[in-house]
């Protein structure tokens, strides 16, 4: 029985170049760093010369339950964008002769320092650190503009206090003077008169 064998792979960074070349044909799990998996080549062959333009292949790639499945006539299928993660690989012969068997691959991508589970713990701290430092603020904020209100009314209420007592105190004058300006007048009269009433 014919095995199709993943004999290498190439992963290449976002500028094409080369970082890392790995014979597969001996291995079935491989680690890449995030940085030099922005392209990723890979290469199978069935070691069967019979027919070879003939054949196609299934080339299925796994993640976390999600499948993208190709199928093409080329001896190799390429990548380009994977996310950190476990990815499983799998080449099959198209028509799943029984003469073929297929092989998997188990490629782990790791992820950035920035991206790792220690980083987002970072992350989350971080942001809450913001979100109680604006909460505060707005607290204090909002204590200030109640302390401002309180204080505006009050000295409304003083100004209107004084007000009523300026207020209070004319109509007072007001009234004490009505009378003393008759008394005046009466005495001034009697004093051009020279006479004094009887009922005086």
């Amino acid at each position: 029985k014919t095995k199709l064998h993943i004999t290498d792979l190439i992963a290449s960074s976002s500028k094409n170049v080369v970082s890392e070349s790995i014979s597969t044909i001996t291995k079935d799990k491989i680690r890449i760093r995030y940085k030099n998996a922005h392209k990723i080549f890979i290469t199978f062959s069935a070691m069967n010369y019979a027919d070879p333009n003939m054949m196609e292949y299934e080339c299925v790639l796994t993640r976390a339950g999600r499948k993208n499945m190709v199928t093409t006539s080329n001896k190799y299928i390429t990548y380009y964008g994977l996310k950190p993660g476990k990815y499983t690989f799998s080449v099959n012969y198209a028509e799943s002769e029984d003469e073929i068997s297929g092989s998997d691959l188990s490629i782990i991508i790791t992820a950035p320092w920035y991206m790792s589970v220690l980083a987002k713990c970072i992350y989350g701290l971080l942001l809450l650190a913001i979100i109680i430092l604006i909460r505060k603020y707005m607290m204090r904020k909002q204590k200030a503009e109640t302390e401002r209100a309180c204080q505006i009314k009050e000295a409304q209420k003083e100004k209107e206090l004084i007000q009523e007592k300026m207020v209070f105190m004319t109509n007072v004058t007001h009234e004490i003077r009505t009378p003393v300006s008759v008394i005046l007048i009466l005495l001034e009269k009697l004093a051009s008169d020279n006479t004094v009433p009887d009922n005086v």
